[in-house]
């Protein structure tokens, strides 16, 4: 059932990395010039209010939980999770973000093949 779900996932994935790449292709031949939109762009004009909304559970929320639990270094950790960790994959191109995480679904919920049995004849 999970890898089902996995494999549901995936595809969904990968059908979103072949629209923003059909996308970002259409948007080059029209300015004759290579064109990416970022994750980041993808993301704000569909639902800006969630990526407003992790921003602050990650920076507010996370560095609350990790100060009052391990400390006030470990509570750095959140910033930088947001900073140069999730700043960098919001900025790389939506399809490829989206046909990676399509490709990690389709391989964790992949079917592994039934081993061979060889009858003998004797």
């Amino acid at each position: 059932m999970l890898g089902f779900l996995a494999r549901f996932i995936g595809l969904w994935f990968w059908a979103g990395a072949v629209v923003a790449a059909i996308y970002d292709g259409t948007k080059s031949l029209a300015v004759s010039e290579f064109v990416t939109t970022p994750l980041g762009t993808t993301w704000y004009s569909l639902h800006g209010a969630s990526l407003n909304g992790l921003q602050v559970i990650i920076e507010r929320h996370l560095a609350d939980f990790m100060f009052n639990t391990f400390g006030e270094s470990a509570a750095d950790f959140a910033y930088y999770l947001w900073d140069p960790v999730l700043q960098s994959v919001l900025l790389t191109p939506s399809w490829a973000v989206l046909g990676f995480l399509g490709l990690l679904f389709l391989w964790f919920g992949r079917t592994k093949p039934q081993p061979r049995r060889i009858l003998a004849l004797a």
